[in-house]
């Protein structure tokens, strides 16, 4: 005879928490692309790499390659360096240390101390850009979204060509995406600190 074990809960569990996750977030996305105009990506950490989770794009948009399930390395993606900066000094060591800086563009920051300088800038600030880092032309913008304890748990963001991204608007594009994963860190039990 066989019984549901532990390890079964956990991945329930888990997978629970990504519907909960992407249902909560679904309506922000869906704003945040027709404010914006651009691709609406929400994403996890597994392992070295950010998988996207959810998408909410705009027929205008359909230049852009992306899927749910696709997985871009952690180091050359905003949604990537937004959940990295959240990890401990210690997990965010190991996880470099096990990753080969290679680049996809000529804008990839393969430098360790440039990409701990940018890891750092971007915990400080609550947000990251991918500025032609892992595909030409394209830019992105991320936030990290917060769960009841306080842990990054996904990161949103919205993704476009670099003329749309950097077209004057970048600073409010910017305030809307932080905004966006704050209402979704909330809607997920997180305190907004006053």
């Amino acid at each position: 005879l066989y019984k549901i074990g532990l390890k079964f809960i956990e991945i329930s569990s888990l997978h629970l928490h990504q519907l909960e996750l992407k249902t909560e977030a679904t309506p922000y996305m869906r704003r945040l692309s027709e404010v914006t105009g651009q691709v609406s990506h929400l994403a996890i950490m597994d392992d070295t790499d950010v998988v996207y989770i959810e998408k909410f794009d705009l027929l205008q948009s359909l230049r852009l390659y992306s899927q749910i399930g696709k997985r871009i390395p952690v180091y050359c993606s905003a949604l990537g360096k937004v959940l990295l900066s959240s990890k401990s000094n210690e997990i965010r060591n190991q996880i470099l240390d096990s990753i080969e800086l290679k680049p996809f563009t000529k804008n990839t920051i393969i430098d360790r101390k440039s990409l701990e300088h940018e890891l750092n800038k971007t915990k400080q600030r609550g947000w990251a850009v991918d500025n032609e880092e892992h595909e030409p032309g394209v830019c992105c913008i991320a936030a990290p979204v917060f769960d009841f304890t306080g842990k990054a748990i996904a990161a949103i963001s919205i993704s476009g060509d670099k003329s749309a991204i950097d077209s004057g608007q970048k600073d409010h594009f910017i305030k809307m995406v932080v905004e966006a994963a704050k209402d979704i860190s909330e809607r997920m039990g997180f305190i907004r600190q006053i």
